[in-house]
């Protein structure tokens, strides 16, 4: 039996196509090798600036940081002075009680923010990184500068606050 000249065409065309998808398709995943958000950054593919940030291959690959990690900030917010005149064995400061903002480095998008405890205290998680930490809203006092802090890789950074009451 003879098979059409044509049928064998067909056949050889169907082969090629598929051999094109199979190797073009497994194509995205052999340019990069990038499996990860440490291997993207590494590989110094641009990061997003956001929480938790991103990172994005040429390939079309996104990334999320696991910020479920072992570092960020702890310590404790005081307000002061909390007296007009203060007398001797007179305690004038009080702990402060309220959000602070915490924003990248260059100070153009807030990052996460957190209440303080009765005792003006705080915890909180971030991926290592630098940042800086504010009172929000558009207020003269209590006032803090914003202040900038580091956190490393795989510990919390102590730092405490000293918010300013205005009071003279």
């Amino acid at each position: 039996m003879k098979v059409p000249s044509a049928l064998i065409l067909l056949a050889v065309l169907l082969l090629g196509v598929v051999s094109a998808i199979y190797l073009f398709g497994n194509q995205k995943e052999k340019l990069s090798g990038i499996t990860s958000f440490d291997e993207c950054l590494k590989a110094g593919y641009p990061v997003m600036e956001s929480y938790p940030r991103q990172c994005k291959t040429a390939d079309g690959k996104e990334f999320v940081e696991d910020t479920q990690s072992n570092s960020g900030i702890y310590g404790q917010v005081i307000l002061s002075p909390t007296c007009p005149v203060q007398k001797a064995g007179e305690e004038c400061t009080k702990p402060y009680q309220g959000t602070v903002i915490i924003k990248n480095y260059d100070q153009s998008q807030e990052v996460t923010s957190f209440t303080t405890n009765s005792k003006g205290e705080f915890r909180v998680s971030l991926p290592p990184g630098r940042y800086y930490l504010l009172l929000g809203g558009d207020r003269s006092f209590p006032f803090l500068k914003p202040t900038s802090v580091e956190v490393k890789a795989n510990q919390y950074t102590k730092i405490d606050l000293n918010v300013d009451t205005g009071i003279r």
